[in-house]
């Protein structure tokens, strides 16, 4: 996982250094079960989602994982602006717009879900108090 995350960064690091994001990761990651272009590709569109979500403040990434009896929870929390009520329960649906006109295309959260769903796994949202979003997904242990 360590890897697949690195490559992942590496393709951001414009983006992580424009937008000046703090971003930290645990030190030891679990062996999943998974394709790993997949799962990098997973990594790669949350992380990139906080940090377009972020509209010019200080925004700090931590990227994380837990042992489930189902496997690992694995996930990207922000301190950004939060996603609104309303929107929470459509999040992983085409084309929903969390923002302005410019907005994302809408489609990075339905791919994520997918992906996650043909291996096995699920994903989903919490929010953070006061403001963030805490996004995450689970994969069955190696």
């Amino acid at each position: 996982m360590g890897k697949i995350i690195a490559v992942a960064f590496q393709g951001l690091s414009p983006l992580i250094v424009e937008t000046r994001a703090i971003v930290s990761t645990c030190s030891h990651w679990p062996a999943v079960r998974g394709v790993a272009p997949w799962i990098g590709l997973v990594w790669e569109i949350s992380i990139r989602n906080s940090l377009q979500h972020a509209h010019d403040q200080s925004l700090t990434l931590e990227l994380g994982c837990d042992c489930r009896n189902e496997g690992h929870r694995l996930w990207i929390r922000d301190n950004g602006r939060g996603v609104a009520p309303e929107k929470r329960s459509r999040l992983f649906h085409p084309f929903e717009l969390l923002s302005e006109a410019n907005a994302p295309h809408g489609y990075g959260l339905p791919i994520v879900k997918r992906l996650v769903e043909m291996q096995e796994g699920s994903c989903g949202f919490e929010p953070q108090s006061p403001t963030g979003a805490c996004f995450f997904f689970t994969l069955p242990t190696a």
